[in-house]
């Protein structure tokens, strides 16, 4: 039977550097005994691949975080599920987007001719790591593909990224002489950032709301939370709202 493993954009950047995320790092051990229970000619991996253009890009544009810009330390794979990937001699895809291009001669030339089954691991599952069992799934359409829930992770709230493309779209909108109401609604567990309770992470977010709210945009919040985080939520949600 022809089995696989792909190891999903286990970069630094994805686990303690740019767009890390505390628990990312609990992966390592983990992944690298699973890439070596595989072994030699059993394994690939995916980097996320960006360039000094990046902001610039689409993904620059509504993601205004420079990440994994190829040859750079953030770029790397992290830690012992580096050196697990070398001693099995994985090769490796560069992608310039969330899902490898199957049809890119680079990419094709390492992919498997057939499999029967093929496991993923790797950050974030909710985005690069389910993009990529998309594309596999219709490369390999008779193979049986799987995610490993404890080997994946998701990152955190954005909020203040998520506001920050807000105020670029607002300010994109064509002058046509027609007086509009300008509205941003924030739905939100009112828990940004990493840790979710960061001062930090929540005064970034004010600024950038009050930014918004001077160029005479209304914010209005929908909060989904527990109620033993009530006070600070509340308290939280009321300064970014109008």
């Amino acid at each position: 039977m022809n089995r696989y493993l792909f190891v999903i954009d286990y970069q630094k950047d994805f686990v303690d550097g740019a767009l890390g995320f505390p628990g990312a790092e609990k992966l390592d051990g983990k992944i690298a005994e699973k890439i070596r229970a595989y072994g030699k000619g059993r394994v690939l991996f995916t980097r996320d691949t960006h360039f000094d253009n990046y902001l610039s890009t689409r993904e620059g544009k509504n993601l205004p975080v420079v990440h994994c810009i190829k040859d750079t330390p953030g770029w790397e794979v992290y830690g012992e599920t580096a050196k697990a990937l070398r001693e099995v001699e994985a090769p490796g895809i560069d992608k310039l987007v969330f899902g490898m291009d199957v049809t890119d001669p680079a990419t094709a030339a390492v992919l498997p001719e057939s499999a029967d089954e093929i496991e993923l691991v790797g950050l974030v599952s909710n985005i690069c790591v389910v993009s990529n069992a998309v594309v596999l799934q219709s490369k390999y359409p008779e193979a049986t593909i799987t995610t490993i829930d404890s080997l994946a992770a998701n990152g955190a709230t954005r909020t203040y990224y998520g506001l920050k493309m807000a105020a670029r779209m607002m300010a994109n909108v064509p002058d046509d002489g027609v007086e509009r109401k300008r509205v941003v609604i924030v739905f939100t567990d009112g828990k940004p950032g990493y840790s979710g309770k960061n001062p930090g992470d929540m005064e970034a977010v004010l600024s950038e709301a009050k930014k918004i709210k001077e160029n005479g945009v209304e914010i209005y919040t929908v909060g989904v939370y527990k109620a033993s985080d009530a006070v600070i939520v509340d308290s939280f949600m009321n300064q970014l709202s109008s």
